[in-house]
């Protein structure tokens, strides 16, 4: 990607937003370092691993990555070094940390995650080098006793001759009762050797050797001839240790040496996890969605991204917009109403997108692939290589012209301007129709008029314009298409302090023709103002119906879930009355049909009736019964009593044309009415019940529920499987069907259809 175009649209102050939410220095240094991709594969990757991390956003972002840099250990390495105990700490503290990341990516599924953990699967660990550094070092990277059996021993004997020296001194204080000439604790450290603390004006009374004096002179570091010996082995044994912690050292070098690569593909991990962190956190602060790579330009409610950072809502959102078959959007109006920030933000966020980064945009939101970026931004002369902003951008263009193709944005701000005027804009109009011939993609910002009219002419261009009130004559900062925007040099100059004498004479020397096309213009702006705030009205309006309607249809379908489960109920209470002889059968189907029909009154009254032409079904037709949500076919059609008789899953029912679909839809979610009603606790299928393997009294239970569901449902024929065995099952089940009320017949299955194992029942 061409580096004046990303020092032009400051993408490094993304990338300095992005550092500041890495918590390592090696995250906050990759960060920086960061490049849009020029690989549309490798893209899509990076996109989609954002998108999978998003899923995962406070577990990725509770992750310890405040992990110690190792460049320096690598290099130590490198030069074949020891390490000593800081870099040996270094490393243990590192591979500490790795284990949260482990544990993370462990527990993510792969279903979401596919890319995340195709980039995190080879996660070497070096055993070795781990178990030796939690044996060696301590919490605090000292070694430690039992790094190895000679250290431990020569550490045993130096506390052993501490424990001596102080012994001695006690002992030696309390028998000559030197406690009046020690100027500080009795036992100090001096020269590496044990001493006592003495008055300078004592130091003649006591036998020894005086090693050094305080700054003020008050006070020297004396010690005792009985010291001597055991200062002298506590300096071999000093020496000792010495030699065996640089042993340790160097056999903890070599274990690091040798998994130094498991160890560095372990740090790139670590450092990419806390980039992708902070590509998660940046995306919760722009509040950003990930744009997609297609061929369409179609950037839904986009705001410039550090506009984003620095005032939030406050920024009005725009829509950049490609139609089918288009390849350049020259942008036309005023002067400070958001041109150059608008062409701005789409080169920022697609160097952002190449980098796998989110942009503050809605979420749908497409942008096709740039190869290369160039822009032309604003006034590009050279003092040191004296050449105007004209001839720059002639210098600029003659360079990259080999460069652009079918894969290039070529983003031009204000090109042509610093020569004379009709010859700035012929050459313009020449290199964006030449540019689009190349087949790359155009995105200019002018205020001539030839190349409004331009733009307005070309098929392969869409015009736009910056929105100004028309009374005010402040800008909106919204974007309008397919029409062309006075520049407004007067009112901006009048607005920022002009004098009077002079914009008078200006508008003096204003062509009558150039006025009349000015207050054309500005009256195309004032009804286009006028237009866009009607269509924000409606928008709101739709938005307020559509949650409105929403509302209603989860009251709606609640009341008739309800409706049904009191339904169920009293149907229920019904047969049991009807089996305890509290009513007689005539009674129980009475009752029950006036369920059966509050039921259907219910739904049919609060239901919109769609049109459905009987004529246009045939029998073999597949279609939705959308009171059930469920496939079927068309058996018969009768077009006199308009009603369809469909099968469904091998239950036949007589229908109303409006309770069907035939879009093949799997779920008729827009549908005016669709219910769907709980299954018994064995989620038994409509039209069968398989009561093998029941006892009697769990059967009972079961053959109730099925029933009672047949019945308000309207199912007129289901099938009940009791197998032969010993014939239990199947007596009960038919003595059970003489006494039901709403029994119309049953029989045994034909042969081909389980025979005397099963029972079919019609309903009446």
């Amino acid at each position: 990607m061409d580096k004046n175009t990303i020092e032009l649209l400051e993408f490094n102050k993304i990338l300095s937003v992005i550092a500041g939410f890495c918590i390592s220095e090696a995250g906050k240094k990759c960060a920086l370092e960061l490049r849009p991709e020029t690989d549309k594969e490798k893209i899509q990757i990076n996109l989609n691993i954002l998108a999978e991390a998003l899923l995962y956003k406070n577990e990725i972002i509770k992750l310890e990555l405040d992990f110690p840099p190792l460049d320096g250990v690598f290099d130590y390495l490198k030069r074949k070094k020891i390490l000593d105990e800081d870099g040996l700490f270094g490393v243990k503290v590192f591979l500490e940390k790795t284990k949260s990341l482990k544990e993370f990516i462990d527990s993510i599924a792969f279903d979401k995650t596919k890319n995340l953990l195709e980039r995190f699967k080879h996660f070497p660990w070096p055993q070795q080098s781990y178990q030796a550094l939690q044996r060696c070092l301590d919490k605090n990277g000292d070694i430690k006793d039992n790094a190895s059996p000679t250290l431990s021993s020569i550490r045993e004997h130096i506390r052993s001759i501490q424990k001596r020296c102080r012994k001695k001194i006690i002992e030696y204080i309390d028998k000559y009762n030197l406690t009046g000439m020690l100027q500080d604790e009795y036992l100090t450290i001096s020269s590496d050797r044990y001493v006592i603390a003495l008055k300078s004006n004592f130091k003649g009374k006591v036998e020894g050797i005086v090693h050094d004096y305080s700054q003020s002179g008050e006070t020297c570091y004396f010690e005792p001839i009985f010291l001597i010996e055991l200062n002298n082995r506590l300096q071999e044994l000093k020496k000792e240790e010495r030699e065996e912690i640089n042993n340790i050292l160097k056999y903890l070098t070599n274990l690091i040496a040798y998994d130094l690569e498991k160890i560095k593909i372990l740090y790139s991990l670590m450092i990419e996890m806390d980039l992708i962190r902070a590509k998660v956190l940046f995306a919760s602060e722009l509040n950003g969605s990930i744009l997609s790579i297609e061929d369409k330009l179609h950037i839904k409610g986009v705001v410039h991204p550090l506009l984003y950072l620095q005032k939030k809502d406050k920024v009005e959102p725009i829509d950049l917009i490609l139609l089918e078959g288009q390849k350049g959007l020259i942008l036309t109006g005023g002067n400070s109403g958001g041109k150059t920030v608008s062409l701005k933000t789409l080169g920022l966020c697609a160097l952002m997108t190449y980098a796998g980064l989110p942009v503050p945009c809605k979420e749908h939101s497409t942008i096709p692939f740039f190869k290369n970026i160039f822009v032309f931004l604003g006034d590009e002369q050279s003092i040191e290589q004296r050449l105007s902003t004209f001839t720059a951008q002639i210098i600029k263009l003659k360079n990259i012209w080999p460069k652009i193709d079918d894969s290039t944005l070529v983003l031009l701000d204000e090109f042509g301007t610093g020569t004379d005027p009709s010859q700035g804009a012929a050459l313009a109009q020449a290199v964006i129709e030449s540019l689009i011939e190349k087949g790359s993609f155009v995105f200019a910002v002018t205020h001539f008029p030839s190349l409004k009219v331009f733009a307005l002419s070309h098929r392969q261009l869409r015009a736009a314009m910056v929105l100004f009130d028309p009374i005010t004559k402040r800008p909106l900062y919204k974007i309008a298409y397919d029409q062309v925007g006075t520049s407004q040099a007067l009112d901006v100059a009048r607005k920022f302090g002009m004098p009077k004498e002079i914009l008078s004479k200006a508008e003096k020397y204003l062509l009558i023709n150039d006025k009349q096309t000015t207050k054309i213009i500005e009256k195309l702006n004032e009804i286009t103002v006028k237009r866009e705030k009607e269509l924000e009205k409606l928008k709101n309006k739709i938005k307020e119906l559509d949650e409105e309607k929403k509302k209603l249809k989860e009251k709606y379908h609640t009341k008739i879930q309800k409706l049904i489960e009191d339904i169920s109920n009293a149907l229920r209470d019904i047969v049991i009355s009807y089996k305890e002889g509290k009513i007689h059968r005539k009674l129980a189907q009475q009752k029950l049909k006036q369920l059966r029909e509050k039921l259907k009154n219910e739904i049919d009254e609060k239901r919109e009736k769609r049109e459905v032409d009987i004529n246009q079904l045939k029998v073999g037709d597949e279609i939705l019964y959308i009171p059930w949500n469920k496939f079927g076919s068309i058996e018969a059609i009768d077009t006199k009593k308009k009603k369809l008789k469909v099968n469904i899953n091998g239950v036949s029912l007589w229908v109303d044309p409006f309770d069907i679909s035939c879009s093949g839809q799997k779920e008729n979610k827009d549908s005016s009415f669709v219910y769907h009603i709980k299954q018994t606790s064995q989620n038994i299928p409509l039209g069968r019940l398989d009561l093998r393997g029941y006892r009697v009294d769990e059967a009972e239970t079961e053959l109730i529920k099925f029933l009672d569901q047949a019945i308000y449902r309207g199912i007129s024929s289901v099938e009940i499987v009791h197998g032969r065995g010993e014939g239990i099952l199947r007596n009960f089940v038919q003595d059970f069907l003489k006494k039901y009320p709403y029994v119309k017949s049953f029989s045994f299955a034909p042969k081909d259809r389980g025979g005397d194992g099963v029972t079919i029942v019609e309903i009446d």
